[in-house]
């Protein structure tokens, strides 16, 4: 292998042998670890693909459009990954060092089993540049431990605590100025302090899942070499009466709330390629339907509405001005009343569109005549009442996999779908016997790969 694609590789030896491993979270490590030249997830996502080629890592999940969800390691390969990475004190581990016996200048510390491996901090350097707990296992985090790692250890890179919970904001982090990668678990916390942001301006990632944050000090807009932004719900706010810069290199943010998405805030997220909005649309119809434009660079766009009142949605996606640029779309809760098909078969690019539950609770779908011209993938969820659906001529040239769960009150398929030679995957959930009888004797059924579910109706 290449150095560059060994350093990546060995690199695995801080997961769970059979652990299934999130690509977007490898990624980012790899970037913090300073292992991917150009910082880019387009670059990373290269290296794990020579790694699968080369049969060391084994791709487990792809997503719609076939980039790489979820990878593992190979089994003829944990062997080498137990042993190489300790023996040139590339990572310790506890795990692999019961008996404290490894080289305590080792720049990285992986604890992944029990909450006595803390217990060997005191043993090592304090130039320990990354410490991480990739255990799935959720269980508290010991006070103390946290004390060790601030006062100890001020030239971390990177932090991942995994599961770990912490029952509070923990004093002391803003000490470690110098990490790049941040991923903790307090589902306490309801605000990030500036004396938190103002310290960590060397950060690319800031990972903190079980977090809503409802307050974010002004200081998060000079954290200029963030990239990557993920909780389970925050507020941006610039301050009118503060200069509040852009963020040239955030990338991905999850999930914002959809009261922040004025065009002010998202005009100071020019390269933002990756967003999940959570929260009450329908509350935030025209701001919305008006400012998301402004992210000229937007590639895939989730919209999961949380209304208080769902069923009187007031979405109306024929305001929305979407990104040209978008290639995935997805909804979810949103409660349509009018068909979405007109108002999203114009997005030249898109190339994944999912409907996810109670996006849609009409009866009727129509894709008018050579719409979604790039449409590869097409998710049909929950959509409990639809009765009918057309196709124009030309629609969807390039659809591959549909996916249509459940389907109990269609009546046929659109004819339109005949003609689409390039399409493969075809999963049918529920269908009403008239249905399902047609699709039986449908005369390329095994090149459309249609499948009917469940198995055996």
């Amino acid at each position: 292998l290449p150095f560059c694609l060994k350093l990546c590789f060995l690199y695995l030896s801080v997961f769970p042998a059979h652990l299934e491993i999130s690509t977007r979270q490898l990624y980012q490590l790899w970037i913090a670890e300073g292992f991917i030249p150009d910082n880019s997830e387009a670059t990373a996502e290269n290296y794990l693909e020579q790694l699968i080629k080369g049969g060391f890592v084994e791709a487990n999940k792809r997503k719609a459009a076939g980039t790489i969800n979820t990878c593992s390691i190979r089994s003829r390969c944990h062997p080498v990954l137990l042993s190489v990475p300790y023996r040139v004190e590339f990572i310790s581990s506890p795990f692999l060092d019961p008996k404290g016996k490894s080289p305590k200048q080792v720049k990285r510390l992986n604890a992944v089993k029990r909450q006595e491996d803390f217990a060997c901090l005191d043993y090592y350097d304090s130039q320990l540049h990354s410490l991480l707990c990739c255990s799935p296992e959720s269980r508290h985090f010991d006070p103390m431990d946290w004390e060790k790692i601030c006062g100890m250890f001020q030239l971390l890179r990177v932090l991942d605590l995994g599961s770990l919970v912490l029952i509070q904001y923990p004093s002391g982090i803003e000490n470690l100025f110098l990490l790049r990668y941040l991923k903790l678990n307090i589902p306490s916390l309801k605000s990030l302090p500036s004396s938190l942001l103002s310290n960590l301006m060397n950060l690319y990632t800031l990972d903190m899942p079980f977090s809503y944050i409802d307050h974010m000090a002004d200081e998060f807009w000079k954290m200029k070499k963030l990239r990557h932004l993920n909780f389970g719900s925050i507020t941006l706010l610039a301050h009118p009466g503060k200069y509040c810069g852009s963020l040239e290199n955030l990338n991905f943010i999850s999930a914002l709330h959809p009261c922040c998405c004025t065009e002010d805030i998202l005009g100071r997220l020019p390269n933002l390629r990756n967003l999940r909005i959570r929260g009450d649309l329908s509350y935030n119809q025209s701001l919305l339907s008006k400012s998301l434009c402004r992210l000229s660079c937007l590639e895939s766009l989730k919209l999961a509405n949380e209304s208080k009142m769902p069923r009187l949605s007031k979405i109306v996606l024929a305001e929305y001005l979407f990104p040209h640029g978008l290639t995935h779309l997805s909804f979810s809760n949103t409660d349509l009343m009018d068909d979405p098909m007109p108002a999203l078969e114009k997005l030249p690019l898109l190339q994944v569109l999912k409907l996810k539950q109670n996006s849609y609770s009409g009866r009727k779908l129509n894709c008018g005549s050579d719409g979604f011209p790039n449409l590869k993938v097409l998710h049909l969820k929950s959509m409990l009442w639809l009765e009918e659906w057309t196709m124009g001529i030309g629609a969807m040239p390039k659809l591959e996999c549909l996916i249509i769960n459940p389907c109990a009150y269609l009546k046929k398929m659109p004819e339109q779908l005949r003609c689409i030679k390039s399409l493969n995957k075809f999963d049918c959930w529920w269908p009403q016997p008239e249905l399902r009888q047609k699709l039986r004797e449908f005369e390329d059924k095994e090149q459309c790969g249609i499948q009917l579910f469940p198995y055996g109706i």
